[in-house]
């Protein structure tokens, strides 16, 4: 006697709820100039494209359609100097673009990377169904994964909606020295208020180097410093005090 459509799961056993399906997707910034793109779908790449151009910042440009890559190979070896602020501003230009179509940030990665891959991050988007497709993932094993159409669309992008990540980085560019690079206009005073503010002695000096990127002498002990003081913070608290509060006051992405 099967009694299997009798079952009833204990109240504590609830079921739990499907995840959405994931597309995944990898950026590597590699050798001294290159930046690699794989499963990145084309509106990425045509965008990335265009933005890296507009900094002329592009001498070649390659692509491997059957295994779904690409790699932009940069103006000047940018990655030999990452401390430099052109280079921090092309990282930010490259995640920009990335956030902007509805991809998260994930994690980087260390297993499996080329030998030259400087740095490999990862990032995932919420795919669903497009309705009344009835195609199947098997029936396109023989398109190319680069250029295929899917019956699978991905989630809403940026320009579906009104909140999307909006990156800027924040860099130690000396023992002493604090940048912040290309903060969002809107929220550039709050930022580097909040910067001014976080640490516990003042800054020095504070100066525009370059286009949206401004720099911040510190005061007192250097900040990778590990003296058992009160006023030494590490990394990770200054840019926590930093975002803390421009999150909660200002940004609005």
């Amino acid at each position: 006697m099967n009694q299997d459509s009798d079952f009833t799961p204990r109240k504590e056993f609830p079921r739990q709820k499907s995840h959405p399906l994931n597309s995944f997707a990898l950026l590597t910034f590699s050798s001294s100039s290159l930046v690699r793109l794989y499963s990145f779908p084309p509106p990425v790449i045509t965008t990335l494209r265009k933005v890296l151009q507009s900094r002329e910042s592009v001498t070649a440009y390659k692509e491997d359609a059957l295994n779904g890559s690409c790699e932009f190979s940069l103006v000047g070896n940018p990655w030999l100097n990452a401390k430099s602020t052109r280079s921090e501003g092309l990282v930010v230009d490259v995640l920009a673009v990335i956030l902007q179509h509805g991809y998260t940030f994930l994690s980087p990665l260390d297993y499996g990377r080329e030998t030259d891959d400087r740095l490999a991050l990862a990032f995932s988007k919420p795919i669903v169904a497009m309705p009344g497709s009835s195609a199947s993932l098997s029936n396109q094993s023989s398109a190319s994964p680069f250029h295929r159409i899917s019956p699978w669309s991905p989630g809403p992008s940026s320009s579906h909606t009104n909140i999307h990540a909006i990156p800027f980085a924040i860099s130690f560019a000396s023992a002493t020295t604090i940048r912040v690079v290309s903060p969002p206009l809107h929220s550039t005073p709050a930022i580097l208020q909040a910067v001014r503010g976080s640490w516990p002695r003042g800054v020095i000096s504070e100066k525009k180097v370059d286009d949206s990127v401004y720099e911040f002498k510190l005061r007192g002990y250097r900040c990778t410093s590990l003296r058992p003081a009160a006023h030494a913070f590490t990394y990770s608290e200054l840019v926590q005090l930093c975002l803390i509060r421009v999150s909660k006051r200002y940004i609005r992405c």
